[in-house]
């Protein structure tokens, strides 16, 4: 139960930390969110939280709720600290139409 907990507050905190802005199309948006020491920006189960935070999000952006598609997507490194870790930016692509 505890780990279930620990999961939605990962992905609550992409969407606390990230944000959204419209693309340059109708019905297009790009949301921002990260990658770190605890969830990379390669791990499979990160990618997993970020995608459940990414439908909770979707579902409240105006013309998104009836579906979406993630067009593209970037990682790009903002930082390395000084034991090593990366922390990314995470860009995605994404179309409602």
């Amino acid at each position: 139960m505890l780990a279930l907990g620990a999961l939605a507050g990962c992905a609550q905190d992409f969407l606390k930390l990230g944000n959204i802005e419209p693309g340059a199309d109708p019905g297009t948006y790009r949301w921002r969110t990260y990658g770190d020491m605890a969830t990379p920006h390669d791990s499979e189960q990160a990618e997993e939280l970020r995608m459940t935070a990414l439908a909770r999000l979707m579902r409240e952006t105006p013309g998104c709720a009836d579906g979406y598609r993630i067009t593209d997507r970037k990682a790009l490194l903002r930082q390395v600290t000084v034991i090593g870790a990366e922390m990314h930016d995470i860009y995605y692509s994404i179309d409602c139409r």
